[in-house]
């Protein structure tokens, strides 16, 4: 996923400056995105998946996926922007896929995609938790605030019963119950905006940026503000 952010950066840049060097980098990029990360749905539908890396993520002829490494406005920016279109036909294909997990509960971290199931990837995280929090508002970044996994992770994050100041970071992704909570202001602004874009209401309980919190919710956070800068202005801080 850093590898798309950074193409899709360098693809922007190079249309505002008409770069053809900036381009040609992202091309690359984007083109080896295509042939080591995209492979083909184990069910023989034709649909694509994005595995995270080139190797490693493949069992028995399964594979494993994190859904939040799906960014489908950024892979259908970079698709137009240097014609390698299979990242849009990606994208969809995601958005589909995480249609159907969403219509069972929470979306999990991790998860094992084979030819008739999904399952547990084991050795790693099926809870709602640190990585599976970046899909809802990658989602609604990309405009699509009514996806079925975007509204059930504002109904948990309503829902959620923490300590005051602190905001629900993982889930149980079945029952919903809330096993950690933080009181980074990141996370706490990936809910207010999650919550605005999905009631569809005027302004969001959007904390300002600070640089005293990690690395991670510090990033979110500002991802969460230019998200809610370019495509909902109506959720303007409160």
């Amino acid at each position: 996923d850093g590898d798309l952010f950074y193409a899709w950066a360098l693809a922007l840049r190079a249309e505002k400056d008409g770069s053809a060097e900036l381009l040609t980098r992202a091309t690359a990029i984007a083109a080896d995105l295509a042939e080591r990360c995209i492979v083909p749905h184990p069910d023989g539908s034709g649909r694509l998946l994005l595995a995270p890396a080139a190797v490693g993520f493949d069992r028995a002829g399964e594979t494993i996926v994190n859904f939040s490494y799906y960014m489908p406005l950024a892979m259908r920016e970079l698709a137009r922007a240097t014609g390698v279109a299979i990242l849009a036909t990606c994208a969809a294909d995601g958005e589909a896929l995480m249609a159907d997990l969403a219509a069972e509960g929470l979306m999990p971290d991790w998860i094992q995609i084979g030819p008739l199931t999904t399952s547990v990837a084991e050795g790693m995280s099926d809870q709602n938790g640190y990585e599976a929090l970046r899909i809802a508002p990658f989602l609604a970044w990309s405009g699509n605030s009514a996806h079925p996994a975007v509204r059930q992770q504002a109904k948990a994050d309503r829902a959620a019963v923490v300590p005051a100041g602190q905001t629900a970071t993982v889930f149980d992704r079945r029952s919903g119950a809330v096993i950690e909570a933080s009181p980074d202001a990141g996370y706490a602004a990936i809910a207010a905006l999650i919550d605005c874009a999905v009631q569809n209401t005027s302004g969001a309980a959007l904390r300002a940026f600070t640089a005293e919190q990690p690395y991670y919710p510090a990033t979110l956070h500002l991802m969460t503000l230019i998200a809610q800068i370019t495509v909902y202005p109506r959720c303007f801080p409160l």
